[in-house]
């Protein structure tokens, strides 16, 4: 863990069956990438004012819940991430709310608010097959 103004900078990879929550030791998060993991569950975290939020790359079967994306170029990056759930994620004042980019393929996103922002959910680059709800 990178700690950056009192604000942790976290990355994780080759993890498989974690949870990432501020009931397990993440508190204050200042940026968060999930890399080359499987059955991740990320929840009750906000990343305020960044590039990038929360990115998850080459990440499979995982669920991203009730968090909060505020002011990120990038609210919600996803690459090579596929067969995960997007539910209950609220991103506001974020140029890109959820970018899936190059073979995501196969998330469900599902009770989602994004607002404020330019683009609320961008495909680009070979995505197919996912399901999106209001």
């Amino acid at each position: 863990m990178l700690v950056l103004g009192g604000v942790g900078v976290f990355a994780t990879s080759e993890e498989q069956n974690i949870e990432i929550s501020p009931e397990t030791g993440y508190d204050e998060v200042g940026y968060l990438a999930v890399v080359n993991s499987e059955n991740v569950l990320v929840k009750n975290i906000e990343i305020p004012n960044n590039i990038l939020g929360l990115t998850f790359a080459y990440t499979q079967n995982s669920t991203i819940q009730n968090i909060e994306l505020v002011e990120n170029y990038f609210g919600l990056f996803l690459t090579y991430s596929n067969k995960s759930n997007i539910n209950d994620v609220k991103i506001s004042q974020s140029y890109f709310g959820i970018l899936m980019h190059w073979n995501s393929n196969n998330n469900t996103i599902k009770n989602n608010k994004i607002y404020n922002g330019t683009y609320g959910i961008y495909s680009v680059g070979l995505t197919d097959s996912n399901n999106i709800y209001h």
